[in-house]
């Protein structure tokens, strides 16, 4: 066992790194889509520019630390500043997208979830506007959760938009149809989507695993129709509609087929269902 012990503590070395270094881009400049600022992620610490209307742009820097719970990749300040946020992150092509997901009182979400978003590229000249992901608009779905809260009001899971900072789409598990009908809320093309599956709660990460997630989903387009099978993660997950240079402007038509089952609840949820906005 004392022989063996030094090898697994390597493995786990090598794997901790593996699982970072897939989602995470150390040292590069995320940034806002609205000009607003940037973020820098390092293994120890993170900096931000902000714009300040005095100061012009203003940096912090935070001491801080990554690690994984829940599910969910955290960043966490290390200065006793109360500063921590789920990351969430894909790659599109030459696109790096990351979502910093933290709580606010500001929110009209329910939940409290707060949406920062910042993305990476190595050259954006190529775009006429900085590129973002955007929420799919719903159209309406088949069937949906209703929860009747404690003061008695009804909490209905469909969403205006599939954002992770709303509501998320949720419905029962025995559910005959698990059907969403959703639309682009601009005129871009895309030919990918990005999807942010289960129950993502800043303020309550355990109901990420307590209530189903999608596992095999069907989406049909413009006469088309291609399954996909889900990874059991809440990070982001990419779509590739077509691997054809084409690409899709209209609505489409999101099927649950098979669901990884929860711990304490038969619900099924959806938190946020992306396209990429950009010319």
């Amino acid at each position: 066992m004392q022989k063996k012990l030094p090898v697994m503590i390597f493995c786990f070395i090598c794997f901790y790194n593996f699982v970072f270094s897939k989602t995470i881009k150390y040292g590069v400049s995320y940034n806002y889509p609205s000009e607003f600022g940037s973020i820098i992620i390092r293994k120890d610490s993170y900096s931000r520019e902000i714009l300040d209307g005095k100061e012009g742009v203003k940096t912090e820097y935070y001491k801080s630390k990554i690690y994984k719970k829940n599910n969910y990749i955290w960043l966490e300040s290390t200065e006793g500043l109360n500063e921590k946020y789920v990351l969430l992150t894909c790659s599109v092509r030459d696109l790096d997208f990351l979502t910093l997901v933290c709580s606010s009182d500001a929110s009209d979400n329910y939940f409290k979830n707060w949406e920062i978003d910042y993305n990476y590229c190595d050259d954006y000249s190529k775009y006429k506007s900085m590129p973002w992901l955007r929420g799919f608009n719903v159209i309406k779905a088949e069937t949906f959760l209703v929860e009747k809260l404690k003061d008695g009001t009804e909490l209905k899971y469909l969403p205006e938009s599939l954002w992770v900072s709303n509501i998320p789409w949720a419905i029962k598990g025995d559910a005959d149809k698990k059907i969403i009908y959703l639309e682009s809320s601009s005129s871009m093309l895309y030919n990918t989507i990005v999807i942010a599956n289960g129950f993502i709660c800043f303020d309550k990460p355990y109901l990420y695993e307590q209530n189903s997630r999608a596992k095999k989903i069907r989406i049909s387009w413009n006469n088309n129709t291609k399954d996909f099978v889900l990874q059991d993660t809440p990070d982001f997950q990419t779509l590739i509609l077509s691997d054809m240079a084409e690409y899709y402007k209209g609505n489409i038509q999101l099927e649950i087929l098979e669901v990884y089952k929860g711990s304490k609840y038969s619900d099924v949820v959806i938190s946020g269902i992306y396209f990429i906005e950009s010319n």
